[in-house]
């Protein structure tokens, strides 16, 4: 089930090297956020009262994927706050992604999404923005790929493209430790990274129980644990040939949300099973297994694409040129507040930032164009 083995460039870890790879870190946490914001805001959310199935599943699809996505805001907080750590400049931290072009070192290898429809999986990982079906939900499970899916490999020199983020942080963790084999190399300053995750309270979390900034290697593999369960989830032992069941990547209870305690309507407190609490945006499962739920439900289960905005035919009307142009100056003034954060430039709503995205892309849509994020 292994790629092929991927070359390098480098022969051996330098500090540069390692600065490259957390920037790719955050560039791919940034990268995931767009795609899957635009996939989500492509669907036709039913109203409240339609209780049908085909209703009930695409407000689950939806809830699922934007479960993700705050979670891949945490990511993004970590991956910058290492990147601070090892000394990167906040203005070199957070870009806007390309989608069409290849992200530096992943070329994702995925047993589930091999075959006849996308037999390229030795390529750079390119996504392409677009409406929830077949092609994207593909490209999300790539994104997403396990790192048991590919044989593992000596990170003591570098060795890229990677085959999963997974294999990518384990790098980074590796030539981090190359680099400081003699001394200390890096910094690890916790000056300006940010420690604020809150969430909504309907995925409220019980406790983040790492630390947020990262003030030495050990915090840095904290982070790169949290990322890598809630993304691939648990390692899968032994390793099975597909078709997958959720199930399998299940999420390390430590790095998991879930609220463990309510309150009845009498205001006494109840414990809550998490397994009950969890059932509507699957947080027991990874990324990977939320995704591979939506995939299941559709390749066995008989069910169908939630209905998503058609686009329109035709030249560019003026409501679509007004919808992408309020969206880029939105992502614009969100590139622009991350690193104004982890510049010293002043506190801001983590959360506040993103969810002024949320309703943009929706624009796009209900005009009958695909989002575009950068000019």
């Amino acid at each position: 089930m292994s790629a092929a083995k991927p070359t390098s460039a480098s022969t051996t870890w330098t500090k540069e090297l390692v600065q490259s790879h957390a920037k790719t870190a955050v560039l791919i946490e940034m990268y995931t956020l767009p795609f899957y914001l635009t996939v989500m805001t492509s669907i036709i959310l039913p109203k409240e009262d339609d209780k049908s199935e085909k209703a009930v599943f695409a407000k689950a699809v939806y809830d699922i994927i934007l479960s993700v996505c705050i979670e891949e805001m945490l990511h993004l907080q970590l991956a910058a706050n290492l990147c601070l750590a090892l000394d990167v400049n906040a203005k070199e931290i957070f870009q806007k992604p390309t989608y069409g072009e290849p992200v530096p070192y992943l070329a994702p290898y995925d047993p589930e999404t091999m075959g006849p429809k996308m037999p390229n999986h030795e390529a750079l990982l390119k996504a392409s923005l677009g409406p929830l079906n077949e092609a994207t939900l593909n490209t999300m499970l790539d994104i997403e790929t396990p790192t048991e899916f590919d044989a593992a490999l000596d990170h003591t020199s570098p060795q890229y493209p990677y085959a999963t983020i997974g294999q990518m942080y384990d790098a980074l963790l590796k030539g981090i430790l190359e680099v400081e084999k003699y001394g200390p190399v890096f910094s690890w300053s916790t000056e300006n990274q940010q420690s604020q995750f809150m969430i909504p309270p309907k995925f409220q979390q019980n406790a983040l129980r790492i630390n947020q900034t990262i003030a030495s290697f050990g915090d840095a593999q904290q982070a790169v644990n949290l990322i890598c369960s809630q993304g691939e989830g648990l390692n899968m032992a032994p390793v099975t040939e597909p078709p997958y069941h959720e199930s399998q990547f299940r999420v390390d209870d430590t790095y998991r949300f879930y609220t463990p305690i309510q309150k009845n309507k009498d205001g006494k407190s109840k414990v809550v099973d998490p397994e009950e609490d969890d059932r509507a945006i699957l947080n027991q499962y990874a990324h990977y297994g939320r995704f591979l739920w939506i995939h299941n439900q559709i390749t066995h289960k008989g069910m169908e694409f939630p209905e998503t905005y058609p686009i329109a035919a035709g030249a560019p009307t003026f409501e679509q040129g007004k919808a992408v142009g309020e969206l880029v100056e939105g992502f614009d003034s969100f590139i622009k507040t991350l690193t104004s954060m982890w510049g010293g430039g002043g506190a801001s709503t983590f959360f506040d930032a993103m969810y002024k995205l949320k309703p943009l892309p929706t624009q796009c849509w209900q005009a009958g164009i695909v989002p575009q994020w950068k000019e």
